[in-house]
């Protein structure tokens, strides 16, 4: 590949640390995305190991779906209260 005409090499870049792009994320929250983002498809969680991530079972647990609010029905604007 590198005897290709158009071939370039790119210089290395280090990855930003995730807790200076997720400054308020938690600990179980960086440690599952360091997780996903793990280049080596080999050594990269799983879609079901992530499933089982501590993340989704700490504190604060997820908001029941029944509880979520709902956007307004299409057509209908907020009123307005000057």
């Amino acid at each position: 590949m590198v005897c290709l005409p158009n071939y370039m090499e790119y210089q290395y870049v280090p990855a930003p640390p995730l807790r200076t792009l997720f400054p308020t994320a938690t600990d179980d929250a960086l440690d599952l995305l360091a997780k996903m983002f793990t280049y080596d498809p080999r050594a990269r969680i799983s879609a079901e190991q992530a499933l089982e991530h501590r993340y989704f079972s700490s504190l604060p647990l997820p908001t029941k779906p029944a509880e979520l609010r709902t956007p307004p029905p299409k057509g209908i604007l907020p009123i307005l209260n000057p």
